[in-house]
């Protein structure tokens, strides 16, 4: 992994959005051989044809609380593994790599294991001068700290070593880790400073098409979730969109899947309800103007549709009793409880 070039920027790139937050602020500047790329595997090549900077490719580095419902011990022991590779990994790319004496740091996230192995590693060699800037990546940026997270907090960086031989920390919000120099973000407002970092407005969308609120549009837009994540059944799901559907009452109804989307048959189903599906490729052509009604189950997509100009009261958030606390930017939006989805209690538009 040596090299005669000298690294002065690395960019740690997990999910698409990421790549594009960085572009917005950077330009060609990300293309330049003096620039160290490291990429979650699922993040295709084809993101950087043409470039000259030196690009890699992470190795397995996701963890999911929710794997440990499959087994306790065994998810343990998968994950003290997976933490020892990721370790001599960081190790390994701190040690060979050829730094500059001053280097700048961009992050999508703090909360990430691999993110935060890689800090750890970099910043004791203490050889160089470094600066970490954070990029807003969405909902994690803008929640506020629950009872249960400020003991996760203080728990964290004390079990974390012994089952992991490795002090990890948890942040919530994100852009918490005190190494942060400077935060960008889309609304700077709105989002949960940490009282140690500068922040600036970050001009980045996921959907970058515009236009005007149509009044005569007939179609409603669902941003759906993935429901196994949250111990929500299928069929629950299912009859909550079904109601969705007869309270917007638009001649279209279209849902836009999770690439985590997991319910069988749901083409059959659809094709029952008469509802249009489109995957997660048709992203960039949706345009939110076209919709007289967008419905997200708290999805991240609230704060691309409030960036791009569409009226805040027509968005629909739907509240199931999830315990993420964004009143900051749901209190934008038309907030409908599950309650109201049925009988006497049944929300009118």
């Amino acid at each position: 992994m040596s090299g005669l070039i000298k690294i002065n920027k690395i960019f740690i790139i997990l999910t698409p959005f990421h790549k594009q937050a960085f572009w917005a602020k950077y330009g060609d500047e990300m293309t330049k051989n003096n620039v160290l790329i490291l990429k979650d595997k699922n993040i295709e090549n084809v993101f950087f044809l043409n470039y000259n900077s030196k690009i890699l490719t992470l190795p397995d580095i996701n963890f999911s609380v929710f794997k440990f419902q499959e087994g306790f011990f065994k998810t343990l022991y998968n994950y003290r593994n997976k933490v020892k590779v990721i370790q001599n990994y960081c190790d390994q790319l701190v040690l060979t790599t050829n730094f500059e004496n001053k280097v700048l740091i961009n992050i999508g996230t703090d909360r990430d294991v691999f993110t935060q192995i890689f800090l750890n590693k970099i910043y004791n060699l203490k050889k160089f001068q470094l600066s970490l800037f954070a990029f807003d990546e969405g909902l994690g940026y803008y929640d506020t700290k629950t009872f249960t997270d400020k003991i996760k907090k203080l728990v964290y960086p004390i079990l974390s070593p012994l089952l992991f031989n490795e002090k990890l920390r948890f942040y919530k919000p994100m852009g918490h880790d005190r190494r942060i120099d400077k935060v960008y973000c889309r609304f700077p407002d709105l989002i949960s400073k940490n009282g140690f970092s500068t922040y600036e407005n970050l001009n980045v969308r996921e959907n970058n098409n515009t236009g005007t609120y149509n009044t005569l549009s007939k179609k409603a837009l669902v941003f759906s979730f993935p429901n196994q994540d949250l111990n929500i059944k299928d069929e629950v799901k299912i009859v909550w969109i079904s109601e969705i559907q007869k309270i917007v009452n638009t001649k279209e109804f279209i849902i836009k899947l999770h690439p985590r989307e997991k319910i069988p048959d749901l083409e059959k189903i659809a094709l029952e309800k008469k509802w249009i599906l489109i995957e997660e490729a048709s992203m960039k052509r949706i345009n939110y103007f076209d919709y007289k009604y967008i419905i997200n189950f708290y999805s991240s997509v609230v704060i691309d549709i409030l960036k791009s100009g569409y009226p805040a009261d027509k968005i629909i958030t739907i509240d199931f009793g999830n315990t993420i606390n964004l009143s900051s930017l749901y209190d934008k939006t038309t907030k409908i409880k599950i309650k109201n989805l049925y009988g006497e209690d049944k929300i009118r538009l």
